[in-house]
């Protein structure tokens, strides 16, 4: 905990509120980097960063008493504006942010707009590798107009709740060279203009694919997306913030019939993939599903936001994404299996399980304590919120697994 401590006996901050984030995230990340054996000089540039470029934008700190007042953010089920995760894979840890401004929520900014070039500017002034020119012009398709946004706020038809919300930034922490993606949601953007979530994202990417290089998979998930099963609603999408010759383009949607019928259906876009690899894969995230033991059934999609401190209150939908690369003829996907609202001692035995018959003995031994040593104030005999997410994908004869996790 080294780094920890001498960052918080040297830095300045500025408030309380700050402050508060730090000495609970910090600690959490630190340890997370150091059981996945990250070096020195990574964990205090991997801190440095969070402390430099994420801080400032989290707005309030979460309590049960600011619960019902507070801005929430699309994120996750609470509504915290950021979520780590950890490639258990590649050893990667990485999380999520929403930035939020301090005029959130008000007639000054009622869509949390005002603060994303602020923040924008504070990520590549401290690192001059972003490369923001696929991320501008997604943004000028995908962002709200002042118009749209001035004619949103009059007819207060838009309500921010779970996976709904405009705009975050993602940092996969690669040693001490972070790699950051932009991701835009889309949902106010439809409401306003009329124009399906779908459509939107798709005709954005292609207007901005203006080499058609990445046609052919997109014309897949586009026949795909008219017939899928289990009512899927593509919803956001990201971009890699490097050279765009390298950058990958995500779509997101959520499935709302959670089965694995549903997911093999994303899978394998309907069965327009049917490569042995995508069979492959197949077969082992339905292992996945069988140790998980979610219940299938019908979930909704516009939820409201759980309350800090109070117990999950509803199952999720199933969530999936699909990468676009020049070179590929189809989709890559990714699908993510969601057991938030179970058991958190259940899914840890499950992904143990699911370890050991990989033959990744220092995982199996060693996750559930790791886990346990992130989150030192959560009982996980009782607890059913922390381990929200698991993804899934399949490259080159090996599964890929991220947990995504819940701070509140």
């Amino acid at each position: 905990m080294q780094p920890f401590h001498t960052l918080s006996r040297i830095l300045p901050f500025p408030d309380a509120t700050q402050k508060a984030w730090w000495d609970k995230l910090a600690p959490m990340l630190l340890k997370a980097m150091q059981a996945q054996g990250y070096d020195t000089e990574a964990q205090y540039a991997q801190l440095g960063m969070v402390y430099k470029c994420v801080l400032p934008y989290l707005g309030q700190y979460p309590t049960v008493e600011n619960d019902a007042t507070r801005w929430k953010s699309f994120l996750c089920p609470y509504g915290i504006p950021i979520e780590p995760s950890l490639n258990i894979s590649q050893g990667i840890l990485r999380y999520a942010f929403e930035p939020i401004g301090p005029d959130v929520g008000t007639d000054k900014d009622p869509q949390n707009m005002n603060v994303i070039q602020d923040c924008l500017k504070g990520l590549t002034d401290h690192d001059d590798r972003i490369d923001t020119t696929l991320y501008a012009q997604f943004a000028s398709r995908l962002l709200l107009t002042e118009e749209e946004s001035q004619r949103a706020a009059a007819t207060g038809q838009f309500t921010f709740k779970p996976g709904q919300g405009m705009h975050g930034y993602a940092v996969d922490m690669k040693g001490s060279q972070p790699m950051v993606k932009g991701y835009f949601c889309v949902g106010i953007k439809s409401a306003v203009t009329g124009i399906p979530t779908g459509k939107l994202m798709l005709d954005a990417v292609r207007e901005v694919d203006t080499e058609g290089r990445i046609t052919e998979p997109l014309d897949k998930l586009e026949d795909y997306y008219g017939n899928a099963l289990g009512n899927l609603r593509l919803c956001f999408m990201s971009v890699d913030m490097i050279d765009p010759q390298d950058a990958r383009t995500k779509l997101y949607g959520l499935q709302q019939e959670v089965s694995f019928e549903g997911l093999e259906d994303l899978w394998t876009l309907g069965g327009r993939i049917n490569t042995p690899t995508n069979q492959e894969g197949l077969q082992l995230l339905r292992e996945l599903w069988d140790l998980l033991q979610i219940p299938p059934g019908v979930r909704d999609i516009d939820v409201d936001h759980c309350s800090v401190g109070q117990p999950p209150k509803y199952l999720l939908p199933s969530l999936v994404n699909w990468t676009f690369l020049p070179g590929h003829s189809d989709p890559m996907p990714q699908v993510y299996v969601v057991p938030f609202g179970l058991p958190d001692a259940h899914i840890s035995d499950a992904l143990v399980t699911f370890f050991e018959r990989r033959g990744w003995t220092d995982l199996a031994r060693n996750y559930k304590s790791n886990l346990a040593s992130y989150f030192p104030d959560v009982d996980f005999s009782q607890s059913r919120h922390v381990q929200e997410a698991i993804s899934f994908s399949f490259r080159k004869g090996k599964p890929y697994l991220s947990v995504y996790m819940s701070l509140f």
